[in-house]
This record gives structure tokens, C-alpha cells and sequence, in this order.
């Protein structure tokens, strides 16, 4: 029987990137996945997701040197939970998904204050279930970290 997990993580500004030079203000991103019976990660499931300039990167894992510099506890979903969170990441013929642009995700839609890696990971969080309280997080990356631990790492709504 498989089981679904869902975690944020950020990078902070400064951090090397693994195509040369370094985050000019942090990111945050999500990553699904599921585990088999004995608990392994099914590789083949993990779905990570993020919104850059150019709309859904599906790449941050691989994006940025060494482990995040913050990552949420694991959070248990339904599998429809997870469906969400994996559909609202797609990326269908280098497009947002259609359930992305629906809630202001395209690929030109990116603003750095308005709509960003933040407001993305917290809309995807709401659309989940997760972020019951529509909040949208906080301008700076690292800011999110401590919203992010009341949500998801002790389930509280904000």
C-alpha cells in the first residue's frame, strides 16, 4: 500500500546555485512524493515544484547546492492531496498546468512581490487543504520558516 508525503523547502539568498553563482533572494519550493509499504520513497513519485520568472520549475531539488537550508517536517496526505499538489506542479508542454493558471500561475504571471515562489507554495497549500487560513506567506524566503513550522510541522491554520 502506498502512502503519500508533501514538504516544503527553502533555499536562503546567497546560496550557491548548481549552474553558476549564487540565489539572488532565496526560493521556496514543495516536493510530493510516496513511500511503498516498507516505507521507501518511490522514486519514480517524487514531484518537486516551484514558480520562477518563466512560471513552474520542476527542477529545485537539483537547482541548488547542498541540502535546503530549511525544510518541513514530512506531512502525511490523502491521495487526493497529493493529486492536487502534483496537478497544480505540472508542467504540460512547458506551460503551467491548467489548475496553475486557473489561480494566477502562468508562466508570464511571476511578479517578485506579488506573485512569486512564496505566494505559489502557500496557494498550493490551500488548494491541498493544508493552508487553511489563505494565508500567503511572508515577501522573503526565510520569513516563511516560521509559518511554515506552524502549518505544516504543527498543523495549525494562521
Amino acid at each position: 500500500m502506498l502512502t503519500y508525503y508533501f514538504r516544503v523547502h527553502i533555499e536562503k539568498a546567497g546560496t550557491p546555485l548548481a549552474s553558476g553563482g549564487v540565489s539572488k533572494a532565496g526560493h521556496v519550493w514543495y516536493e510530493v512524493y510516496q513511500k511503498d509499504s516498507s516505507r521507501n520513497i518511490v522514486e519514480k513519485s517524487i514531484k518537486n515544484a516551484g514558480y520562477a520568472l518563466k512560471g513552474i520549475v520542476t527542477n529545485d531539488g537539483e537547482a541548488y547546492l547542498g541540502d535546503p537550508a530549511f525544510s518541513t517536517s514530512e506531512l502525511k496526505l490523502t491521495k487526493e492531496q497529493f493529486e492536487t499538489l502534483k496537478e497544480f506542479g505540472e508542467l504540460e508542454n512547458g506551460q503551467s498546468s491548467e489548475l496553475a493558471i486557473e489561480h494566477g500561475f502562468g508562466n508570464d504571471d511571476y511578479n517578485v512581490l506579488t506573485n512569486s515562489c512564496i505566494d505559489y507554495t502557500w496557494k498550493a497549500m490551500e488548494l491541498a487543504g493544508i493552508n487553511r487560513g489563505d494565508f500567503e506567506g511572508a515577501v522573503w524566503p526565510m520569513t516563511n520558516k516560521e509559518y511554515l513550522e506552524i502549518v505544516v510541522n504543527d498543523g495549525l491554520a494562521l
